[in-house]
């Protein structure tokens, strides 16, 4: 059974490379481009409008009478954000710029850039195409579009509602695996790493947690991120501007690698790994959504629920989820990974007193070192165990804490740019191999190697805010990633339920709510490889249909917008565009 689950996750993850390789990235950067320059880059052109109706007017939390079960505009931009800003905005940005370099960063901004365009026509959309149900509510989503982008005829018509159909199919099985299990294990292993909470505890208390909010409905799932995003998003705040503000003094440095090595080959490679994709959590962009869901389409579930009529005031909503996500709290991980110096340990004292708990090290053998940053552009090499036959090996002693002195090989091993690596930081730690050269599990067996591993991800954020905040830090850490991976799971539970409803006609849900709540309990006591590159392969069977929409659509988006800039910008007096159906629906 394991072989056969091997070889599957083997086939997924080379699947996975096929879909989001080079042509699935340029789609989405082109798609932004497209809308842009169509829009005749409205982003910048109209920054300021755009921040006034998205900031200056979300705090309005009422929910328009024709709407009585819908959100509020407050509601749909917290839903929107608890499923863009999760872990990923943690340990993406880490791994970016661990496989890219500080070069990432900016990337991350060029993706940013257009991905508000792309958001932004993805609302736009989704508000002239949503309908009314029988209840009054508004019911919309990227399928609604899908299927209405193609030309009237009989086949048309067939293949375009099978292409929304596959959007919604794909949907909910991104929010069983990614947007839910995934973000439960990364829940139960911060808990359980940090406050030595078993899994199956912490796994029952989540799935709770998340049953009673899902089952309230819309309503209590708006209600519930407006008032957990907020604080989730102002505490992390807090945190790295604090980090930030004390390393004051590199913030001239940090600048100034990211932009020197911002057009070298390695940093596009690691952009692609962290900019363009919300949860890559261990191994690049593949592993979780884009940073800011531009071009996958999800996020246009919680914004065609709301109670706003303009089509492009909500569309500007959009732009600042991105700008938020990405421009924000991604450029904040990354100014505390780039200006986060810690002291450096030569490897012959990092070897002195280790034990079997892992300890983590800046290790340079340069005695003139007195600190390292943690990420360094100029790394081609990271320190690995070898052998005595290796003549690029030397030799060291190892002192156990306790026990007795044992000679290890260690060697510099050169980095290809296909995994590079740009943190200085390694955990050393002692361990004991058997007979056979196997690692043994005997706590009381005598330590006779040591294992040296480079840190990623979390990790490597955490020892950043270990620096300043000390031991404490990781507890800290521990909440963030609580609060934000709790919160992507209720953001995704909405998006899941809405493609669940079109699916099945309006059906209440109830199925895919228990088999949610029942995959949040899995998630956080299974290991999730195999979960992660099913994600990835759905994920861009979402993202294929809503992008093809979002080029046969482009001229209504240029119309409708052209008619808003007009109106409320120019003051001309026309007629609004508010919705396709507006003819039979009274809006």
């Amino acid at each position: 059974m394991n072989t056969f689950f091997d070889g599957l996750n083997s086939f997924c993850a080379c699947l996975g490379d096929a879909v989001w390789s080079v042509p699935m990235i340029a789609l989405l950067l082109g798609v932004g481009i497209l809308m842009t320059i169509g829009t005749k880059f409205f982003q910048i052109s109209h920054l300021f409008h755009w921040l006034k109706s998205s900031i200056g007017t979300i705090f309005s939390k009422s929910v328009p009478s024709s709407q009585k079960e819908g959100l509020s505009r407050f509601q749909a931009l917290c839903t929107a954000l608890a499923s863009t800003i999760g872990t990923g905005n943690i340990t993406g940005t880490a791994t970016a710029i661990a496989m890219g370099g500080p070069g990432a960063v900016f990337w991350m901004w060029v993706s940013a850039f257009f991905g508000m365009m792309t958001a932004y026509s993805e609302n736009v959309l989704g508000i002239y195409y949503r309908c009314k149900i029988t209840d009054g509510k508004f019911d919309g989503g990227p399928m609604y579009y899908i299927r209405e982008s193609f030309p009237k005829s009989r086949f048309f018509k067939w293949f375009s509602n099978a292409l929304a159909v596959l959007f919604c199919i794909c949907c909910i099985l991104v929010s069983f695996g990614m947007g839910n299990m995934a973000q439960a294990n990364s829940i139960s292993m911060a808990f359980e790493s940090t406050f030595g909470f078993s899994s199956l505890k912490i796994g029952t208390t989540i799935a709770i947690g998340v049953i009673i909010i899902i089952i309230g409905g819309t309503n209590r799932i708006g209600r519930t991120t407006e008032k957990l995003v907020p604080p989730m998003a102002i505490f992390y705040m807090f945190c790295s501007l604090w980090i930030i503000f004390s390393n004051h003094e590199q913030i001239t440095h940090v600048l100034k690698i990211i932009f020197s090595s911002a057009f070298s080959l390695d940093s596009v490679a690691g952009a692609g790994g962290g900019v363009l994709v919300k949860r890559a959590v261990s191994v690049g962009f593949r592993r979780g959504l884009c940073s800011h869901e531009a071009g996958l389409g999800s996020a246009v579930f919680a914004h065609s629920s709301s109670g706003t009529k303009e089509p492009c005031v909500q569309g500007m909503v959009g732009i600042f989820v991105v700008f938020f996500d990405t421009m924000i709290i991604c450029t904040l991980t990354a100014f505390v990974l780039l200006s986060t110096v810690c002291p450096a340990v030569s490897l012959e004292k990092a070897l002195n007193g280790i034990t079997k708990d892992a300890i983590i090290v800046n290790i340079s053998n340069d005695k003139k070192a007195q600190e390292l940053y943690l990420v360094d552009s100029s790394l081609s090499a990271q320190y690995v165990a070898s052998r005595a036959c290796d003549d690029q090996a030397e030799r060291y002693t190892v002192s156990p804490e306790s026990g007795i002195p044992f000679d290890v090989y260690i060697k510099k091993e050169n980095l290809s740019p296909t995994r590079n690596t740009h943190t200085n930081v390694m955990t050393v730690r002692g361990i004991s191999l058997d007979a056979d050269g196997k690692e043994t599990k005997d706590k009381n067996a005598p330590i006779n190697a040591v294992k040296l591993e480079k840190i990623e991800g979390a990790s490597l954020v955490s020892l950043a805010f270990t620096q300043k905040f000390g031991p404490f830090a990781v507890r800290i850490l521990a909440v963030a990633i609580f609060l934000f991976a709790f919160s992507s799971i209720v953001g995704w539970s909405f998006y899941g339920l809405k493609a669940w409803q079109y699916l099945f006609k309006g059906s209440s849900g109830f199925v895919y709510k228990t088999i949610f709540s029942l995959c949040t309990f899995l998630g956080a006591n299974v290991k999730l490889d195999l979960v992660w590159n099913l994600s990835d392969i759905f994920n861009g069977f979402m993202a294929v249909p809503n992008l093809l929409a979002l080029v046969l659509l482009c001229p209504t988006v240029f119309k409708i917008t052209e008619n808003y800039v007009n109106r409320k910008i120019k003051a001309k007096p026309l007629k609004p565009i508010l919705s396709v159906y507006e003819e039979k629906i009274k809006l």
